[in-house]
């Protein structure tokens, strides 16, 4: 069973980000570059892994451009990590995104986004293409909203019940969505605060079967509540939602669960403080499970150094439970980033952590990494917004988790 996990639900982590900017006529861009060189005594987290040391090279392009008429921006990224003297594979992504949108400060605001994300690794090989438009009215205090969106995915893991390798050939699905709500906002004692609800529902079908011959046809209604604060140096963001879903296959158990989501920050003097903690759905072509339920805490604490340096602490836990089956994995972390910008746009960084993970047999397994890092950015003086890819990939994200 494949021990990675997609955590899309979560877009501050993982979708594009865009920040609002006044300013007409103004264009922006930038480019980044980097390379790893690092070790790990199993980097693929399996009971009895194998030690091997790996390189990574990673590129982020990014372009924005506002004016009277609207905002439009562009952004890719492109990663490989390459073990060096070892039968690993490499591990690869890509990620795309174009948006237009209107001029920001528009009474009627519309946006169209699309994207696509590659991810591929000894266990997981997938490819997500969507399209979303949403369009939200200002009326007061109030925003009607409501988003559509057309997503075409492939899927294949580890999750052979007779090899325990790749299925013969992908699951190919499609999801039409829509998402109608209401959000206010309100400004008290100088803080912001938002709040409001939505209401998500879906329809995927799939081209072919799994691999035991079944149809994963599935229909979902989602309800949810929001809100948001954000006063000084302190952010708070919140939702709750709880997944209806009916399943065609007889086979498969219907789905009634409560997921949420929360991240906070908070700032003062030289320290940085951030909590994540999110529960998600995401598909799965284990022949026992509909879906998998995934739960992430994470916690960051940054200094900030002298000389234009910084000190990370993090730790993260990884749950997958799934669904139907009683089964799950898990997985944890604990690491240190310190990080310096050298020179004009050059930062090196360097990395060590311990992670541990258990199979959903009770297995276990662990493994410590050193990792060392040279980026250049090179970047405009516009004042234009730019699309960025916001934290880790979806790939990397399901490394979090434990293996299979």
């Amino acid at each position: 069973m494949n021990r990675n996990r997609i955590i899309r639900a979560f877009a501050a982590a993982c979708a594009l980000a865009l920040t609002p900017c006044s300013a007409l006529a103004e264009e922006a861009w930038s480019a980044r570059a980097g390379a790893s060189a690092g070790y790990s005594s199993n980097p693929q987290l399996e009971p009895g892994g194998r030690e091997a040391a790996f390189s990574d090279l990673d590129a982020t392009v990014a372009a924005g451009l506002e004016t009277a008429d609207g905002r439009f921006a562009a952004a890719a990224q492109v990663r490989r990590r390459t073990f060096i003297d070892s039968d690993i594979g490499s591990e690869d992504s890509l990620r795309a995104a174009v948006l237009a949108a209107s001029p920001a400060g528009a009474a009627v605001m519309f946006s169209a986004l699309g994207k696509l994300e590659f991810s591929r690794d000894e266990d997981f090989r997938g490819l997500d293409v969507y399209e979303q438009a949403s369009i939200r009215w200002r009326r007061g205090a109030f925003e009607p909203f409501v988003s559509v969106e057309a997503r075409y995915a492939t899927l294949n893991e580890k999750t052979n019940i007779f090899s325990g390798d790749f299925l013969d050939k992908s699951v190919r699905s499609t999801r039409l969505s829509a998402a109608p709500g209401v959000s206010m906002s309100r400004n008290v004692g100088g803080a912001s605060i938002t709040a409001g609800v939505a209401l998500g529902v879906s329809t995927t079908r799939f081209h072919n079967e799994d691999g035991v011959g079944l149809m994963r046809h599935n229909d979902r209604a989602q309800p949810s509540l929001f809100a948001s604060y954000e006063a000084g140096k302190a952010r708070v963001s919140a939702s709750v939602s709880h997944l209806y879903g009916a399943w065609e296959e007889g086979f498969f158990r219907d789905v009634s669960r409560t997921f949420a989501q929360a991240t906070a920050s908070y700032h003062f003097g030289g320290v940085t403080l951030e909590g994540i903690v999110l529960q998600a759905p995401e598909e799965t072509t284990f022949a026992l499970s509909p879906l998998v339920a995934t739960t992430l805490f994470e916690a960051r604490i940054t200094f900030a150094l002298p000389s234009e340096a910084s000190l990370k602490l993090y730790g993260r836990d990884v749950t997958a439970s799934y669904l139907g089956s009683g089964l799950q994995s898990m997985g944890q972390a604990v690491g240190a980033v310190y990080t310096r910008q050298v020179h004009d746009g050059l930062e090196a960084s360097l990395e060590a952590s311990r992670s541990f993970g258990e199979t959903i047999g009770g297995e276990t397994a662990d493994a410590t990494a050193v990792t060392l890092r040279v980026s250049k950015t090179l970047e405009s003086d516009g004042k234009a917004a730019l699309p960025g890819f916001e934290g880790a990939g979806s790939a990397a994200l399901r490394r979090r988790a434990a293996p299979r």
